[in-house]
């Protein structure tokens, strides 16, 4: 692990890491460091740290695979492109956000507004930057339906819910008042 081998770096080894970045060539560097080394779908490309809502908190070890094949399904499903933007609510932390808000518009090259979640302000920033796809837990979906005004979501194409269980009463096919 990172957090051991550099856990209490002495000053020669700090004098020896800004030395080497300071004058030698970037692919010397990258070199010496693992850098350009072929990389599998199978291997490690993140681990996300679960809260513990159904039992003790722990590192949920994503692949490489794992996060591209969440990036891809909603893509898939929406067909989403350059011409959608996606407001980014959610936690880097948490897989739905790292997954939707993160991964999936770079992937893409679609836009999106990032802001902390503040339900009175969505439904203007909604509005304000024509967002047309929202990612959200049921939660927050049922706080906006309650803190902004309709007229702010017309925009609007596809919302998906996800993080949490889905009540009924805002499951696929029943209108939010949107």
């Amino acid at each position: 692990m990172l957090e051991d081998l550099a856990e209490k770096p002495r000053l020669v080894e700090r004098l020896a890491a800004a030395l080497i970045s300071w004058l030698l060539p970037v692919r010397m560097v990258e070199k010496s460091v693992g850098a350009g080394e072929k990389v599998g779908l199978d291997d490690i490309a993140t681990i996300i740290f679960s809260s513990g809502s159904t039992g003790d908190p722990k590192g949920v070890v994503l692949t490489h695979y794992n996060v591209a094949s969440n990036v891809e399904q909603p893509n898939q499903v929406f067909v989403l492109g350059r011409h959608d933007k996606i407001l980014g609510i959610l936690p880097f932390f948490h897989s739905f956000g790292f997954t939707g808000t993160l991964c999936l518009p770079t992937a893409i090259g679609m836009g999106v507004v990032f802001r902390l979640n503040l339900p009175a302000a969505i439904g203007a920033l909604v509005s304000q930057y024509a967002v047309t796809f929202l990612l959200a837990t049921p939660t927050l979906l049922q706080t906006y339906t309650r803190r902004c005004s309709p007229e702010d979501f017309g925009s609007l194409q596809y919302v998906m819910a996800g993080a949490e269980k889905l009540p009924e009463r805002i499951s696929v096919g029943r209108s939010l008042d949107w």
